[in-house]
């Protein structure tokens, strides 16, 4: 039986997740994390534009390329984004409380057993999932107001 690797992602209201079969990949993407001893991770919002089409790349590699799907038991389906596009426009420029470790930590689990929704029970995953719960996949809130209405 081969083994599945996912990403899961809420879009539009929605549970998809992304698994393929196993690739070899690296357990980074290669993007500079920042200072993760010294207590300065970069987030997510703080990649450029490449460093963000890094990190896609990497994520749908972990689970298998672009495009690949699987059922799990139980029926649900698992694909991984269509492209680097859909991965762009999903939520990685969002995600303004996620660091560049916490995200490839989550998805180095996720891979590891796809169909197990890690994102939804794993610490590895905390971070990942409130941002999630924060976005649809459209750009990052606007700050809320205070109450003088600054």
């Amino acid at each position: 039986m081969p083994l599945y690797r996912c990403l899961l992602r809420v879009a539009w209201g929605g549970l998809v997740a992304a698994c393929s079969s196993k690739q070899a990949v690296g357990p980074t993407s290669g993007v500079n994390p920042g200072d993760v001893d010294g207590g300065y991770a970069r987030h997510l919002t703080d990649l450029t534009q490449s460093e963000r089409e890094q990190l896609c790349d990497w994520t749908a590699k972990a689970g298998g390329g672009y495009g690949t799907s699987v059922v799990c038991d139980g029926g649900l389906f698992v694909s991984n984004f269509a492209d680097q596009q859909a991965c762009l426009d999903a939520f990685l420029g969002a995600c303004d409380t996620v660091t560049v470790p916490e995200w490839e930590a989550c998805r180095n689990l996720e891979v590891s057993d796809p169909c197990a929704l890690y994102l939804y029970t794993a610490p590895e995953c905390a971070s990942v999932a409130r941002c999630m719960g924060r976005t649809d996949g459209g750009p990052a809130p606007e700050p809320e107001a205070g109450p003088d209405g600054s």
